[in-house]
């Protein structure tokens, strides 16, 4: 059942059927009321503003609190910061060692489905271009690299990476320039690789393109066009969207159904 679950875990049915069979065989209640939980919270019509959100979320809260750490420790060792969505360890943050080791990157995809992926560890910035090319970079939807010394030759590079299906990147606080930015509009222009990326943070970088905002009173009333952005067509993932007034960024998590969801700054 688990290595049939593995290969279609985008699929909402088989993970219920998954905390079925967890009852059925005695295994673990507890993992599968938060394996329903988190579907439902995930399904929720209008998400955080549906009347369901909140005492959902302390649900899931009080369940994560009180088996999180024993759920981790049976399925993860070099692994740091794992999180659980929709009723599974989907995020991970790992160093590139592990990822560099055959097989230690494979213990920790064959043992959850990890859809979303933060790099650390990154020594040196050859190490990591190995990592973009694996098979396993096809499964993810975001991929987290901040402040890891990344410069414009990593950005070249992701042209021959995997990362077909990313939707999502975060490249704060690294090097990039503008040359490297270029790099990446060719890429997700002209590549089948990062034709569906729809966000990057680049915070922290020597430029980020992305929209600024003119504000009054926290309220945002008029946007500020990047001149790099400008000139290179406005791509969709240097868009920033305004939800009621506010600056709204997407959250990694809401991406697995292939759809855009927003998560206004601050919601939690």
């Amino acid at each position: 059942m688990r290595h049939r679950f593995l290969e279609v875990a985008d699929d909402t049915d088989m993970r219920r059927q998954y905390a079925d069979a967890m009852e059925r065989h005695g295994l673990d209640s507890n993992r599968a009321r938060l394996i329903r939980l988190q579907l439902h919270l995930a399904d929720l019509p209008g998400g955080i503003d549906h009347a369901s959100w909140v005492p959902l979320r302390s649900s899931i809260e009080d369940l994560l609190l009180a088996h999180n750490a024993g759920w981790i420790r049976a399925q993860f060792a070099d692994v740091n910061r794992p999180v659980f969505h929709r009723g599974f360890i989907e995020e991970v943050t790992v160093p590139v060692h592990v990822l560099l080791n055959p097989r230690s990157r494979k213990q920790l995809f064959d043992a959850a489905p990890v859809q979303h992926l933060n790099i650390v560890d990154v020594l040196q910035e050859d190490d990591l271009w190995p990592v973009l090319t694996m098979e396993e970079m096809k499964q993810l939807i975001s991929l987290g690299l901040d402040g890891q010394g990344i410069t414009d030759e990593t950005i070249r590079h992701l042209g021959e990476s995997k990362l077909k299906g990313l939707r999502w990147l975060s490249l704060s606080h690294n090097e990039i320039s503008e040359v490297g930015i270029r790099h990446l509009h060719e890429i997700s222009q002209d590549n089948e690789v990062l034709r569906m990326l729809e966000f990057v943070e680049l915070s922290g970088n020597q430029v980020d393109p992305a929209e600024s905002f003119e504000e009054d009173q926290g309220i945002v009333i008029g946007r500020i066009q990047h001149p790099l952005a400008e000139f290179l067509g406005s791509p969709r993932w240097l868009h920033r969207e305004v939800v009621a007034g506010r600056v709204a960024y997407p959250s990694r998590f809401q991406y697995w159904r292939r759809e855009t969801r927003l998560m206004a700054i601050g919601a939690q």
